[in-house]
């Protein structure tokens, strides 16, 4: 999975990196974010209060001010779960139960912004069958999970290990750190 966070919450925040990506949305300019959503998936992924990061992680409001205020959804990420700016983002989140929606999967995100208001819905996230990865975007979560342990050069070393990977006879596994582990 691309996010550290609830695999359900993925397709929403797929609609929200879109949006950010395309330039529909600018997130200095998000007033308002309205999150619609069944109730069987409100009570999975928008807890009233995470207090803990691993309950922060469940959390799609969080997840989706980590990426209006610029943050990679990594798993240190959460750790910022309760600091002030996100707090103030948060505040600008409605939450709402909607059993109309395409699927019980389906989340729909109104987002007002200073231009306008956008409508942002997605049932299915990147990964899936129907929106498999790329290998280059595998690649790049594995060097942003990866270097900061082993560093740039280990990481390069083995995705270029895997790359070669095929039928026959496996080289060995290249060095992965750089010194022996404590």
């Amino acid at each position: 999975k691309m996010y550290a966070a609830c695999r359900s919450a993925h397709p929403a925040l797929d609609a929200v990196v879109d949006a950010l990506e395309r330039g529909d949305l600018v997130a200095d300019e998000v007033t308002s974010v309205r999150i619609e959503l069944s109730p069987f998936l409100r009570g999975m992924i928008c807890p009233a209060s995470p207090r803990t990061v691993e309950a922060a992680r469940m959390s799609l409001p969080l997840s989706i001010a980590f990426l209006l205020r610029g943050e990679t959804l990594v798993p240190d990420a959460y750790a910022r779960f309760a600091d002030a700016d996100i707090a103030s983002m948060l505040a600008r989140f409605e939450i709402a139960e909607n059993d109309g929606l395409a699927s019980p999967d389906t989340i729909r995100l109104t987002v007002r912004t200073a231009s306008g208001t956008h409508t942002l819905e997605r049932s299915e996230a990147r990964g899936g069958e129907h929106d498999p990865f790329t290998a280059d975007a595998v690649r790049e979560k594995f060097r942003t999970l990866t270097e900061p342990g082993i560093g740039s050069a280990q990481a390069v070393a083995l995705i270029a290990w895997v790359d070669a990977l095929g039928p026959g006879p496996v080289d060995p596994l290249p060095p992965i750190w750089d010194r022996a582990p404590a």
